[in-house]
């Protein structure tokens, strides 16, 4: 799992970022089933031209661009960011990972 530093709102926030049909997108908010071992992306926002950059450190990446909080939080759209929401991927549940 990538780590993303991305403005949001009023804060800098390090967000788990995976790849996605080809590309890098950020995970807004997670689901884990504990029980059944796993973890779900409830929404994912795609990071394909909103100036991401490679980092070292903390961060794998930096974007340029800030999202929004209502956004993020999935309370709004805004033109020219893609959201999705409940993809079909699944991850292994791992503790502390996210």
């Amino acid at each position: 799992m990538k780590k993303t530093m991305v403005i949001i709102g009023a804060d800098i926030l390090l967000v788990d970022t995976i790849e996605y049909k080809g590309g890098l997108w950020l995970v807004a908010e997670w689901r884990d089933n504990k029980a059944e071992g796993w973890s779900k992306p409830a929404r994912i926002i795609a990071m394909a031209g909103l100036g991401q950059q490679p980092m070292t450190g903390a961060a794998d990446y930096l974007l340029s661009e800030p999202i929004p909080k209502a956004v993020f939080e999935g309370r709004e759209k805004q033109r020219g960011i893609a959201v999705e929401v409940n993809p079909d991927i699944t991850f292994p549940y791992l503790p502390g990972l996210h």
